[in-house]
């Protein structure tokens, strides 16, 4: 339910809360009244938001003020997020980043999202596998996405079936809205990588070179659209059929990239029969552990599609 407000002035930049539950009472950029919080972490807290003029509802996400001690980081902060705004602009596969940003005393760094309604490609995977046209149409959305944040010089480095959203857009019902842009490379900026914490969302999805604690390029997020991709044709992420639980899964997937003999092919990727050849050389090409070896764009990929 949405929280009462109270008296506390609308205008109010410091966070007055609560006395009974400490829920923030105050405007966000002078025109977002919080209504509730929708998820919190070690890293973020997540609002949903009102307009106060035009009614509509949006995400203000925070950054925990931990996050950005530094005049670098949050002067890259503002700069990424920007960034972020302007290429949301540029492909309507990217979730919506409004020019409304800054910080709040004690609550931290705030932007302002499009609040999606829809499923993650995560939850839709794990009730059906997608038939192959779909499957090509939603990769397709995916690399319209990238190739938009790509021509702006910004990298996505977390990008699995999670922060990917299936909305109901005119008559598709699952027109694809990507999250996660500039915000996941300022965390993870942040956050060493190689952290439990980091490594525990999506593993599976990642990089060889993340895993191995290389450096990242744009090649970085042809391997997670390989890995997506992957996972709609055949059902289960990259090496998830292998693992025996026998280790624990980042050790495991280490050692997958960095085996001889496993460089991916039709066997070792054991992709369905039928799939038409020019579609398994794409998802081989973008899940090659050398990143010299992958399509070096998203325009590549989409022309060899």
């Amino acid at each position: 339910t949405e929280h009462k407000q109270g008296s506390a002035s609308e205008d109010c930049q410091a966070p007055t809360l609560c006395s009974n539950c400490h829920f923030p009472i105050l405007l966000i950029a002078g025109k977002y009244r919080l209504l509730r919080r929708l998820s919190q972490n070690s890293k973020d807290s997540l609002y949903l938001a009102r307009h106060i003029q035009l009614g509509v509802e949006r995400v203000v996400k925070f950054l925990k003020p931990t996050l950005l001690k530094e005049a670098d980081d949050r002067r890259r902060f503002f700069h990424e997020v920007g960034l972020t705004s302007s290429i949301s602009q540029r492909s309507n596969h990217i979730v919506r980043v409004f020019d409304e940003f800054g910080e709040v005393d004690k609550l931290g760094f705030f932007y302002v999202v499009e609040n999606l309604q829809g499923q993650t490609l995560s939850d839709f995977l794990r009730k059906e596998k997608p038939s192959i046209p779909l499957t090509l149409q939603i990769f397709q959305q995916l690399c319209d996405a990238v190739s938009a944040a790509h021509s702006e010089g910004i990298l996505h480095r977390s990008l699995n079936p999670s922060n990917v959203y299936l909305i109901k857009h005119s008559a598709d019902s699952h027109y694809v809205k990507v999250t996660g842009f500039g915000a996941a490379q300022l965390l993870n900026d942040t956050y060493n990588l190689t952290q439990e914490e980091d490594f525990a969302a999506n593993p599976y999805y990642l990089s060889p070179e993340q895993c191995l604690g290389a450096d990242v390029t744009s090649s970085t997020d042809l391997y997670a659209l390989g890995a997506i991709l992957y996972h709609m044709l055949t059902g289960a992420p990259p090496h998830s059929r292998e693992f025996n639980g026998s280790s624990g899964l980042v050790d495991f997937l280490i050692r997958q990239h960095l085996h001889p003999h496993s460089e991916p092919s039709a066997h070792t990727l054991c992709l369905p029969q039928g799939l038409p050849e020019p579609l398994g050389e794409v998802v081989m090409a973008l899940l090659q552990k050398d990143s010299s070896l992958r399509h070096q764009s998203v325009q590549a990929v989409t022309q060899k599609m």
